[in-house]
């Protein structure tokens, strides 16, 4: 059976929804939720505002004349409303029971409702207007300033005479991330960007060779922290004089990460030794090359970001036994020096990606307990350094492809799978194979003759499947 996964948690945007033109009773409801918001003194405030005269109280109900779309001819039936509505809320507040409001001669029942958080904005279809409180990701807010983005109370410019405009485009030309990724406020990939831009107190030089490394690995872990737990940037800004556990569950050990210490001395991280000291000299406070990232069993729960492949020195990547879920990126194959690859035990899906066939360093590959599915790609033939490969416990479907190529296999693990077809002649080519396991399949036909005449072979398991002969 399938190792059971926990259900992922979609992350909700903590964004207050916003309010459509929806008459005079939309108007009312807003003037009601800022006085539960701001307490019975602003009913007040308000009213007294409102007596000095339309100009002085538009920019407390500014939003809801936008909302109305009324024009300007109106605006004397809107204020008596106005006046109307904040007396409402004066009763309401003091006796803390139902009162009746009244337009136009229909009238319905209102109560003093629990506080709410005010919109961020309105918008109206009737009249074409928005509330531009907060600019929209990509949206130019002048001619000279160009493209900006808000996160919280950051606003950034993609000016390159800025560090973040800089760090950005340094970013993009290497190829490392969409730039759609990184105007996406919400995105690992902005969040990363904005923290080794502005708020990385190691401030490498953007010409430094570390620089994308760091990167890279701030983007796995804004996208693998918690799905509905990720931190925010300005949980961060002090995240040095925190305990490990600022942050909430996330990962049982992030020592180090998103701090000024160097990236070769955050958890499960190793790079190369420094020159002039030992070849174990591989964890210390410097931003050399990545050579072995192992998070095993960390609690890392989201997808396997594209940007991996900033790790290019990597030998060792060993996620397995986490929560990581979705498709894995093609830029896996990226990885050119990769020689152990562990992503078993997580709720990985989709298909194996055929760029794998260009990791020709590689010698293990552990991708058992997951959820994928397809064929096996025949890619994979051009790994003739492989020497395990383990993909038991998935739902691949469709028939063995030629894996002759496989000169250096020793154990080939498939089984528990949907594989169809016979097997094919070309398994007795794995002259090093000394474990094939492929019980629990859907194979039919019978055995390959020569394949029980491999010298090598001890182990050979071939259960549950539709084999005769």
């Amino acid at each position: 059976s399938k190792t059971s996964m926990m259900d992922s948690v979609n992350l909700e945007r903590n964004i207050a929804p916003r309010r459509g033109s929806g008459g005079d009773d939309d108007f009312a409801d807003m003037i009601d939720a800022r006085a539960a918001d701001a307490g019975p003194g602003w009913a007040d405030a308000t009213a007294e505002r409102m007596l000095d005269g339309w100009g002085t109280a538009s920019y407390v109900i500014g939003d809801c004349c936008q909302a109305t779309g009324r024009a300007a001819g109106k605006r004397r039936n809107t204020l008596l409303l106005v006046a109307a509505a904040a007396l409402i809320v004066i009763i309401a507040t003091s006796v803390g029971t139902s009162v009746q409001r009244s337009d136009n001669g229909t009238s319905a029942s209102s109560s003093v409702e629990a506080p709410r958080a005010p919109p961020t904005g309105t918008s109206s279809a009737a009249s074409g207007t928005a509330a531009s409180a907060v600019p929209e990701v990509g949206t130019p807010t002048s001619e000279q300033d160009g493209p900006r983005i808000s996160f919280g109370n950051i606003v950034d410019t993609f000016d390159d005479s800025t560090r973040f405009g800089s760090m950005r485009r340094r970013i993009l030309e290497s190829g490392l991330s969409r730039d759609t990724d990184l105007q996406d406020v919400y995105s690992p990939q902005y969040k990363a960007l904005k923290w080794i831009a502005d708020m990385d107190g190691a401030s490498l030089s953007l010409k430094d060779h570390g620089i994308l490394q760091r990167y890279s690995l701030a983007v796995l872990f804004f996208s693998t922290f918690s799905s509905n737990e990720l931190p925010t940037l300005d949980s961060l800004k002090d995240l040095e004089d925190k305990p490990v556990t600022a942050l909430g569950e996330g990962w049982k050990d992030r020592t180090n990460w998103l701090t000024s210490k160097g990236h070769c001395s955050w958890a499960g991280v190793q790079c190369h030794h420094r020159d002039g000291t030992s070849l174990t000299n591989t964890v210390y406070d410097g931003n050399e090359g990545v050579t072995v990232l192992n998070l095993t069993a960390n609690n890392l729960d989201g997808t396997l970001p594209g940007e991996i492949k900033g790790l290019g020195d990597l030998r060792i990547l060993d996620l397995g036994d986490n929560l990581i879920q979705g498709t894995l990126p093609a830029a896996l194959g990226h990885l050119e020096a990769l020689q152990m690859l562990y992503l078993d035990g997580n709720g990985i899906d989709g298909t194996l990606p055929r760029s794998m066939g260009e990791l020709v360093h590689v010698t293990h590959i552990y991708m058992s307990n997951n959820y994928l599915e397809g064929q096996i790609p025949v890619e994979l033939s051009n790994l003739s350094n492989l020497h395990t490969l383990a993909l038991y416990q998935n739902s691949l479907t469709g028939t063995l492809p030629d894996l002759s190529g496989l000169s250096a296999l020793e154990y080939l693990y498939l089984d528990s799978n949907y594989i169809t077809g016979e097997m094919p002649e070309s398994l007795a080519d794995l002259t090093a194979l000394t474990d094939l396991r492929l019980g629990d399949n859907e194979l039919t036909g019978a055995v390959p003759a020569r394949l029980c005449e491999l010298d090598s072979l001890v182990t050979l398991y071939l259960e549950e499947n539709f084999i005769g002969g």
